[in-house]
């Protein structure tokens, strides 16, 4: 019995625990950018593209939001996302990728991911920002040292 209530407690953290992970590359400051373009993805059923639009937006940058072909010419980075749902109940947010590419020559300069599971639902406002500060902060914290 001893040893059947740890295994329970790390089973209980592993089910309630989320996973989130962003990269960066080195001399990448994404905080250097003003204007973004979320472009619409067309499975999008849920206005992720809103979503992710408007964090940006919260986090200070110029921001919007449409199909590709009506990509403005003065911007700094195109955002696209691939979006993940599931049932339980209800429809959530299990999985949201988010890729940025500077818009001068297409390269991508930052992405990240964001997985919960049902016990760990987010709205896709609180899940896109989790991804875009990770993705946004990470520069500045490795600078400090």
């Amino acid at each position: 019995m001893k040893k059947i209530i740890p295994f329970l407690s790390l089973l209980y953290i592993l089910i309630l625990s989320g996973c989130a992970s962003t990269y960066v590359p080195p001399r990448v400051n994404l905080n250097t950018l003003e204007t973004f373009y979320v472009q619409t993805s067309p499975e999008d059923e849920h206005q992720v593209d809103q979503a992710i639009s408007e964090q940006l937006k919260l986090m200070g940058f110029e921001s919007s939001y449409g199909p590709a072909d009506a990509t403005p010419a003065e911007i700094d980075a195109i955002v696209n996302y691939q979006d993940q749902w599931a049932w339980d109940v209800k429809e959530y947010l299990l999985e949201l990728k988010i890729q940025v590419y500077r818009a001068s020559d297409g390269v991508m300069i930052g992405n990240g991911r964001v997985y919960r599971t049902s016990l760990q639902r987010r709205t896709v406002s609180k899940v896109a920002r989790e991804v875009l500060e990770d993705m946004f902060y990470e520069e500045e914290e490795e600078q400090s040292y």
